[in-house]
């Protein structure tokens, strides 16, 4: 014990001859129980070291403890009140989890007035609370309080966004949307950093961050920032100066962010000296209010360090200055209260509301909670209230004045009795976007300490993403021996029960997750009663069967109270916010599902052989396989098909079947009953199509048929694979067996009128491979397939085909998106059989066709309405060769080409063709959800390609059965 008190000791003597208390107090990472007669240097060195370990909490009382010697408490009050800011958030989120809304308020608000760089997370913590309460202009204030402090931030702006909306100002909020956003992937990064509890995964979530942005964007500014102030709440300042140098090259968004940082680092000069690098004509409302700022930190700062008359005239003088907001006053205020100066505070307070032009009413709100939370709660009401039977005054500012003018509300801070204050050392998180690096690091911590809990995550997580599931699986068994409760370890269960395809046990995962976690953040004597009937039970290998078994007959019942997912995600606790998240994810997969639905199609061409319309309804069924995992499904389409009357005319009657050897050339005479004795006998065709498919992580299998009542009946079906390269990079490899559309002889086959054989029926065996990127706002594929075309009586075809295309959306947010691109297609047949004659197959197959496209879509959810409208324009050439009459019969195409030797109006073959067109296109989805297991939607596409276009239509509603 002796080596340990002189190592605390050094150091707490370090830091305070140093001032740098978290650098010095760097050696001291393990603690006892800290005792009664622990000297001061000793609570301030492990003080600093707690709230270096992200254990704010113990951070405060120990400093608290420290700060009852007079002689220390001024010179640790900035350690004590950033450790004070985030014990109260902390505990504040909590509160809002547990729906304590008041309470929660309170002890924001306060956290809010403290002069720290974390105050933007309790910010907007406070705009959500507004939202919640229906106080839409008072969550505005806060949101853009946040905004300011930390700009660029997603969740920020959404509820800035949501505020405007609500307020009816539809132009601000698409004002807004117009701002540029940071990219998806370091938003949620820099979010998640906000939802870590241990600092070494904060900052390496903010490096990600940082990795995933543009140099020289708003985006990259900010991330900076981010990094920088958790950095510095690290003690390693010189690393966050690092971040925060701006050159001579700077952008505004940058100046900004180091501006921000230097005032929070004790170094308002320097950023006064970052923002006056831009011409007051090109400061935002922002940049120009932080330089206001900055300017007054100087001179308050200035001010207290002079003898404490000139002092007191100095802080007078900027109490009085007349400002648009009342800061000057309020750091006026704020200074005198700290220099203990209190017989100047009446003064000051009347000086500070007579130059404010802010209204009186708001400064001295503010002045009043300045003085509570300097222990002057008498003073604090007395100043406020006769604001309370004022008339008029909004709702948000009377719940601040019922705080005040009631001090039993207001938040304490006693000192506190014996502290546990044994270390822990922090758990890793591993944020390598490459999982194999992930699983080493974890891994290896692990070997050092089986009991990390936060490695073993890193490793599941690790294992999963290496699709390595028999590791994971070991990895969880271990890990609920160790950390039986831990609701952490069931998110981790629930994803890999979502790899091995089992809907029902991630589940019931998470269920168990969102129990396990609102026990773990209720008061206590709270926890067992939120805990619902059920117990655990080990997993036996292969991850077969439900971890979980509630005893109530409806897992869904078994959520901790019956809390919905819905109710999980609005919940302020960021963990039982991502379980609800992901528990409404997996409901749709592990929920069974009817689809009943109605479709029509219209594709043009020539009455009796092109033209087709098509009409049909059906339903799908889908059902979760719990043991297996995975998900079956089943469906059956009645459909109708029709090509319409062939026209009776001699040039059109030669164009089917066996025709051209049966009919005189276009000089000769048709008789009537000839005429309808060759026109064809299968015009319409009905017919019930039935099929079923298996899913399971990334493979999906179906097998079906042609419809039954078709002329030709055909087994039909493909598997489709798509394993994960990297996290941007996606491989998509199908083998499929499907008819050919195109026509009512494709399709179905027809019946030559004639001899009365069949023909037609075609069927396309392909195999395709697809690469597909994402990453950001940017998608990109390219592929290639072969396929091998045939039908009954039907020349043998070959195809070959290539696309790719690029894709970039212009503008995206979680409820709307903007997305262009390009797109380009290749494919060529070997023959050109897109005629009716027998041996034809009456499907498009030109020996070269060339696309070219530039898609436009958008999309947005509305409450529970959601549309897409999208629009294509393209140009294409096609060229086709020219093909025998008869392609499959040498004797009919003899004895065709003998009479066309006597009758040159007689073709023999089909004639060749190129062509250049435009393509378009034009598509609609709109779904509604009628309630939450009710959807109904229908969707509609024009395409325009080659000669011919083709319309589709659908209607359908979506029936999810909740378990």
């Amino acid at each position: 014990m002796t080596s340990f008190r002189s190592r605390l000791l050094a150091a707490a003597a370090t830091a305070m001859a140093l001032g740098t208390p978290v650098q010095a107090a760097e050696p001291v990472r393990t603690a006892p129980v800290a005792t009664p007669t622990a000297s001061t240097q000793e609570f301030i060195a492990l003080g600093v070291a707690r709230l270096r370990q992200g254990r704010p909490a113990e951070a405060r009382d120990l400093l608290l403890r420290a700060s009852a010697n007079p002689a220390e408490a001024g010179r640790w009050a900035p350690l004590l009140e950033e450790a004070s800011f985030w014990a109260e958030l902390s505990e504040g989120r909590r509160l809002m989890a547990l729906g304590q809304q008041e309470a929660a308020g309170l002890l924001l608000a306060r956290a809010v007035r403290r002069d720290t760089s974390g105050r933007a997370e309790a910010e907007a913590l406070l705009g959500r609370l507004e939202l919640a309460r229906g106080d839409a202009r008072e969550a505005e204030a806060r949101f853009r309080a946040a905004n300011y402090r930390r700009p660029g931030l997603g969740a920020v702006r959404e509820g800035l966004l949501d505020s405007l909306r609500r307020q009816g100002r539809i132009a601000e909020a698409d004002a807004l949307l117009g701002e540029p956003e940071a990219p998806l992937r370091a938003d949620a990064l820099r979010q998640e950093a906000d939802r870590t509890e241990e600092p070494e995964a904060a900052l390496a979530l903010l490096r990600g961050a940082l990795a995933a942005t543009a140099e020289g964007s708003p985006a990259n500014a900010w991330a900076r920032l981010d990094l920088a102030r958790s950095l510095a709440r690290q003690g390693r300042t010189s690393e966050a100066r690092e971040v925060m140098a701006a050159g001579p090259t700077a952008r505004p968004e940058l100046l900004q962010a180091a501006a921000l940082f230097a005032g929070e680092d004790g170094r308002p000069v320097e950023g006064i000296r970052l923002l006056e690098r831009l011409p007051d004509r090109l400061r935002s409302a922002d940049q120009a209010s932080l330089l206001r700022s900055l300017r007054l930190q100087v001179d308050v700062a200035a001010a207290m360090v002079r003898p404490p008359a000139e002092a007191r005239a100095a802080l007078l003088a900027i109490a009085g200055r007349a400002d648009g907001g009342g800061e000057a006053g309020l750091r006026a205020l704020r200074a005198l209260l700290r220099l203990e100066q209190r017989d100047a505070l009446e003064e000051a307070t009347r000086l500070a509301l007579e130059a404010s032009r802010a209204g009186a009413a708001a400064l001295r709100v503010a002045l009043a909670e300045a003085l509570a939370d300097a222990g002057l709660s008498g003073e604090a009401a007395a100043m406020v209230r006769p604001l309370m039977a004022a008339e008029g005054v909004e709702t948000a500012r009377r719940r601040r004045l019922a705080g005040l003018a009631e001090p039993s509300l207001a938040i304490r801070q006693e000192a506190p009795g014996p502290v546990a204050t044994q270390a822990e050392a922090p758990h890793p998180f591993h944020a390598s976007r490459d999982p194999r690096v992930a699983a080493r690091v974890a891994e290896a911590v692990l070997r050092r300490d089986p009991r990390n809990a936060g490695a073993r995550m890193g490793a599941v997580e690790a294992a999963v993403a290496l699709e390595d599931l028999p590791a994971a699986e070991a990895l969880l068994a271990e890990g609920r021996v160790l950390h039986g409760s831990d609701p952490r370890l069931s998110v981790a269960e629930a994803r890999l029960a979502r790899a091995q395809g089992d809907g029902r046990r991630a589940q019931a995962a998470l269920l168990l997750a969102a129990d396990q976690r609102r026990a773990q953040i209720a008061p206590a004597g709270a926890a067992a009663g939120a805990r619902p009937a059920g117990r655990r039970t080990m997993l036996a290998g292969g991850g077969q069967g439900s971890s979980f078994e509630p005893l109530d007959a409806n897992p869904a019942g078994a959520a901790a109270g019956g809390v919905t997912p819905t109710q999980l995600r609005a919940s302020d606790d960021p963990l039982l916010a991502e379980i609800g998240r992901q528990l409404a994810e997996v409901n749709e997969l592990a929920a069974g599902r009817a689809v009943p639905s109605f479709a029509f199609r219209s594709r043009s061409g020539s009455n009796g052989l092109d033209r087709l319309r098509e009409h049909g309804g059906g339903a799908e069924a889908a059902m979760p396989l719990p043991g297996l995992g995975g998900e079956l499904s089943a469906r059956v389409q009645a459909v109708n098909i029709d090509a319409g009357r062939l026209d009776s005319g001699l040039s059109n009657l030669r164009r089917f079947g066996t025709n051209p050897v049966l009919l005189p050339g276009s000089a000769g005479f048709l008789a009537d009953a000839q005429a309808t004795a060759l026109r064809p006998r299968d015009q319409s065709v009905t017919g019930t199509a039935i099929g079923a498919a298996y899913a399971r992580s990334g493979v999906t299998v179906d097998l079906g048929s042609t419809p039954l009542g078709f002329r030709e009946q055909r087994l039909l079906g493909g598997i489709e694979f798509t394993p994960r390269i990297s996290e941007n990079i996606q491989l998509r490899l199908r083998g499929e067996r499907r008819s050919v559309t195109d026509s009512l002889l494709s399709w179905s086959g027809t019946r030559d009128s004639a001899s009365g054989t069949v023909f037609g029926g075609v069927t396309r065996t392909t195999g395709r491979a697809q690469v597909e990127y994402s990453a950001n706002q940017i998608s990109a594929y390219a592929g290639g397939g072969y396929s091998s075309i045939t039908g009954r009586n039907v020349a043998d075809n070959n195809r070959l085909e290539a696309s790719a295309g690029i894709g970039y959306a212009v503008m995206r947010s979680p409820t709307r998106e903007l997305t262009t691109g390009l797109d380009l297609s290749y494919y060529a047949y070997d023959r050109n059989l897109r005629n009716f004659t027998f041996g034809q197959g009456g499907y498009f197959s030109p020996q070269t066709y060339i696309n070219a496209s530039v898609p436009i879509d958008y999309r947005e959810r509305l409450g529970n309405f959601a549309y897409h409208v999208g629009a294509s324009l393209g140009v294409a050439n096609f060229r086709e060769k020219s093909s025998p009459v008869f392609p499959t019969d040498p004797g009919l195409q003899s004895t065709l080409d003998q009479q066309a030797a006597s009758d040159t109006s007689i073709a023999t073959r089909y004639g060749s063709q190129r062509s250049t067109t435009l393509t378009a296109g034009l598509r609609a989805d709109v779904e509604y959800a009628l309630t939450p297991v009710l959807r109904i939607g229908a969707t509609a596409r024009y395409d325009r390609s080659a000669d011919f276009n083709e319309t589709r239509a659908l209607v359908y509603a979506r029936y999810r059965f909740d378990p």
